[in-house]
């Protein structure tokens, strides 16, 4: 949601891509077939694609905003959020 408010789609698009079809789908085949770790091999090489899709997206995302995510997350709390949960 925030991506799109932004405007940026390519290079999330692109991380993505890189992260699963890139990365995750070959090391998950060679880990699964070719070591002969099987399928935790496969779940390995899909956990590693996600780790590096996480932490690319979430560099991609703090270079978009100019500060951290968290702070995105605090300036919405305190805007609107907050006073709700206040008795």
């Amino acid at each position: 949601m925030i991506q799109r408010g932004l405007t940026d789609v390519i290079v999330p698009t692109a991380i993505t891509a890189l992260a699963y079809w890139g990365l995750a789908l070959p090391m998950g085949y060679w880990m699964g077939m070719r070591t002969g770790a099987g399928p935790m091999g496969i779940w390995y090489g899909l956990a590693a694609g996600l780790i590096f899709a996480a932490v690319a997206l979430n560099l991609g995302l703090r270079e978009g905003l100019g500060r951290s995510i968290c702070h995105v997350l605090r300036d919405k709390w305190e805007g609107g959020m907050a006073g709700r949960f206040v008795t």
